[in-house]
């Protein structure tokens, strides 16, 4: 869910293709929906990877402070990106792009369970042999 609503809001990359104000204002509205659902979607997918439910506050401390900074940057950078082009035409495709990149790596890099390497029967009869 959190790669397909990135996915979706995606659609922002329309953005500079399009010219009525209604279009628009419709593709603002399923790209800020879409985005703000996986926020919370991310925020149950740390939940259901974690391996121990005791490091659930700081694991999503760093996220939501990881969030926040790229919040902080993202207006800054499009305005350097705005005068650099002339246009928000680049700002709205180098958006479309890190949605892109974040439905990849949600849907390759959370396969594992995030936590200390879990020790297993076999690996403890492994060390137990030694």
């Amino acid at each position: 869910m959190v790669a397909t609503m990135m996915l979706l809001s995606s659609c922002i990359l329309l953005t500079p293709f399009v010219s009525d104000t209604a279009a628009v204002l419709a593709l603002f509205s399923l790209s800020l929906t879409c985005i703000g659902s996986t926020v919370g979607l991310n925020i149950a997918l740390t939940n259901d990877l974690l391996v121990d439910p005791a490091n659930t506050g700081r694991v999503h401390g760093v996220l939501v402070t990881g969030g926040n900074l790229f919040g902080v940057v993202a207006p800054i950078a499009t305005g350097y990106i705005i005068e650099g082009t002339g246009s928000y035409d680049a700002a709205f495709v180098i958006a479309g792009v890190i949605l892109f990149l974040g439905a990849a790596v949600a849907l390759t890099m959370t396969r594992q369970p995030i936590g200390p390497e879990l020790v297993t029967r076999s690996s403890l009869t492994a060390a137990s042999t030694r």
